[in-house]
C-alpha cells in the first residue's frame, strides 16, 4: 500500500484502487463519483428505453398502415379485379352456347342480357405453305438377297408404336422366296409367321408388312397408329432407330437423308431462304427443331412446324383471314430447302357466319359484336343459340368480399386502438438483457409492444373518416347502401356492416347500373342521415 499526504486530504493506493479521503469526516470521494455515474447511466438508460417505444411506435404504425394500404389496392382501385369501384364488377353477364363444340361466347360489361343464333358457313384459316405429301421415306429395308430366313431360338427384334415398346418374338419366323409364293398379291406363304409374330406382340391389325422390290416395307395399317420406331434388324434389312416420322432433333443432314425427295445445300453446305422478307441462314450441322424456332422467333410473323400426324412440314401465317399474304422463297445459292419441302400453297380464308339473320365476314374465327365475343370452333350444320345473363352471383361475391375486408379492416383498427399497455412492462436494458435467456427476452419485448397505440389520436381519426365516408351521398344516385340491404351494426360493434342476402341480390337484379354507380361515384357532400 502506497500512501501521501497533503494538508486534510491523504491519498491512498490498495490493490490498484486509489482512494482520497479527507478532512476528519474521512470524505469518500470514490463513493461520490460512482454515485454520480450511476445517476447518469439510469438517465441515458431511460432515454434508451424511450428511443426503443418510439421505434416500437412507429413499426406498429407501419403494420396498421400496411393493412390500410392492402385493403385500399384490394377493394378500392380501379386495376385490382376486387376493386368496388371498377365499374365492370357491376355489370357481369353470361353468354352460354347451345352447343360449345360449335360456338362458345364470353360477354363483357358491354353485353346486353337478350338471345342470339349464330351459324357458320366458314371458318377463318390462316395462309400456308406445306409439304404436298408425306416427307419421310417410311420404313423400307434393303434388298433380301438369300432365302429362306430363319431365326434362332430367342431372337427377339424391338419395335415402338405411337412411343409405346414392344419386344416381338422372331423365334418361330421363316421367310421364303417372294418369288416362289403363290399368290404375290398377298405374300402369305413368304411373311405370314413374321405377320403373325408382330400381330402377337403390337396387337393385330396395326402395322402392315409387305415385300417391295424384294425389301421389306412396314406401314401403318388402317388403324390410327401413326409414328413406328424400329431397332436394328440387319437379317431383315433393317438398320437402327428406323422410322416412318421425322426427328426434329436430328441434323439437317441427317434428316435430309431420311426424306423422300431430299433437299439440296449450296456449297458452304448451308440453306438459305427468306420468309415474309426476313432471310434465314442454317447449317448443315443445325438441328431440325432450331431453324423451326429461329423461324417463329423472328419478326416473320409465321409459325413453322413439323405435322407428326400427316408428316408434313407446315408453314403458317401469324394473320388469319383471307387478306393475310405469306411469301417464302430460297434465296439465289441457297440450296432447295424451301421448294422442296413447302410446296404446297394454300390461301387463308375469312369466316363468314350469319349472327340474327345478319351476315358477316372477319377475318378472325373470334368475333365480337354489342359486347358479347364469339369463338367459332367449327362450321354449324344448323343455328346455334348464345343466351346472355346478368351474372348476379359474381356482383353479389365482390359487394360481400368488400364487406368483409371493410369489417376485418375495423376489427384490425379497433384492436389496435383498444389493446391494453402495461407499464410494468418497459424496454429491457442492455444490463437486464445480459440476465435473461433469449426466450425470455423475446417474451418480455413482446409484452412490451402490446397496446402501444391504445387510444391514439391519429388511428381513431382514420377509423372515424373511414365509417363517415360510408355516410356520405352520392349525387345523382337513387341507391344507398340501406336499400340494398347493407347497413351499419350498433356502436357497440363500431360501425362495421352487415348485409341482407335477399335484399342485396334483388337490389342487384332488378338495378345493376345504380348499384354501380353507389360504389363506383365519387361522393361530393357529407351526411348524417342513415
Amino acid at each position: 500500500m502506497a500512501t501521501t499526504s497533503s494538508g486534510s486530504v491523504t491519498t491512498s493506493t490498495v490493490n490498484g484502487t486509489t482512494r482520497i479521503t479527507g478532512l476528519s469526516s474521512g470524505l469518500d470521494v470514490d463513493s461520490i463519483v460512482k454515485g454520480l455515474m450511476d445517476a447518469e447511466k439510469v438517465k441515458l438508460s431511460k432515454m434508451e428505453q424511450q428511443e426503443d417505444l418510439l421505434t416500437w411506435k412507429q413499426e406498429a404504425y407501419r403494420t396498421t398502415m400496411g393493412t390500410m394500404n392492402t385493403f385500399s389496392s384490394t377493394y378500392l382501385d380501379t386495376l385490382s379485379s376486387s376493386s368496388i369501384t371498377k365499374q365492370g364488377n357491376f355489370l357481369q353477364y353470361e353468354a352460354e352456347s347451345s352447343d360449345s363444340a360449335y360456338i362458345t361466347a364470353e360477354a363483357s360489361a358491354n353485353a346486353k342480357v337478350g338471345s342470339h343464333t349464330l351459324a357458320v358457313s366458314q371458318l377463318a384459316t390462316a395462309h400456308t405453305l406445306s409439304s404436298g405429301s408425306a416427307v419421310s421415306k417410311g420404313l423400307t429395308g434393303t434388298a433380301l438377297s438369300s432365302f429362306p430366313i430363319a431365326f434362332s431360338s430367342g431372337t427377339t427384334w424391338e419395335i415402338k408404336v405411337d412411343g409405346k415398346a414392344y419386344s416381338v418374338d422372331l423365334s418361330s419366323v421363316t421367310i421364303t422366296d417372294p418369288a416362289s409364293d403363290p399368290d404375290p398379291l398377298t405374300y402369305d406363304a413368304t411373311l405370314g409367321s413374321l405377320r403373325d409374330a408382330i400381330d402377337k406382340a403390337v396387337g393385330a391389325g396395326k402395322l402392315n408388312i409387305d415385300i417391295a422390290s424384294g425389301a421389306l416395307t412396314i406401314t401403318a395399317d388402317d388403324s390410327g397408329v401413326q409414328s413406328i420406331t424400329i431397332a436394328a434388324q440387319s437379317t431383315l434389312g433393317f438398320a437402327a432407330s428406323q422410322s416412318n416420322r421425322l426427328d426434329t432433333s436430328q441434323t439437317l443432314s441427317n434428316i435430309n437423308s431420311s426424306l423422300t425427295s431430299q433437299f439440296s445445300f449450296n456449297g458452304s453446305q448451308e440453306i438459305s431462304f427468306t420468309i415474309n422478307g426476313e432471310s434465314f441462314t442454317f447449317d448443315k450441322d443445325d438441328t431440325l427443331s432450331a431453324v423451326m424456332s429461329t423461324v417463329n422467333k423472328s419478326d416473320a410473323g409465321v409459325t413453322m412446324s413439323y405435322d407428326s400426324m400427316n408428316d408434313k412440314i407446315v408453314l403458317t401465317s401469324k394473320t388469319m383471314g383471307a387478306g393475310a399474304t405469306l411469301t417464302a422463297s430460297d434465296n439465289s445459292g441457297g440450296g432447295s430447302f424451301i421448294s422442296t419441302l413447302l410446296n404446297t400453297d394454300t390461301a387463308g380464308k375469312d369466316a363468314k357466319l350469319t349472327l340474327d339473320g345478319q351476315a358477316l365476314t372477319r377475318n378472325s374465327n373470334t368475333v365480337t359484336v354489342d359486347g358479347v365475343t364469339y369463338t367459332l370452333n367449327k362450321k354449324t350444320t344448323s343455328d346455334i343459340t348464345i343466351g346472355v345473363t346478368q351474372n348476379s352471383d359474381a356482383t353479389f361475391d365482390v359487394i360481400t368480399k368488400f364487406v368483409n375486408g371493410y369489417n376485418t379492416l375495423i376489427d384490425t383498427i379497433r384492436g389496435k386502438l383498444t389493446e391494453k399497455y402495461s407499464r410494468d412492462y418497459q424496454p429491457l436494458t442492455d444490463a437486464q438483457k445480459s440476465s435473461m435467456s433469449e426466450s425470455d427476452i423475446t417474451a418480455w419485448e413482446k409484452k412490451a409492444k402490446t397496446g402501444l397505440l391504445q387510444r391514439d389520436d391519429m388511428l381513431q381519426s382514420f377509423l372515424d373518416e373511414l365509417r363517415s365516408a360510408f355516410m356520405a351521398s352520392v349525387p345523382g344516385v337513387s341507391q344507398t347502401l340501406k336499400s340494398i340491404g347493407i347497413t351499419s351494426s350498433s356502436y357497440s360493434d363500431y360501425g362495421k356492416l352487415t348485409i341482407n342476402e335477399s335484399t342485396l341480390k334483388s337490389a342487384i337484379k332488378t338495378d345493376p347500373e345504380g348499384i354501380m354507380n353507389l360504389f363506383s361515384q365519387k361522393s361530393t357532400s357529407y351526411s348524417t342521415s342513415s
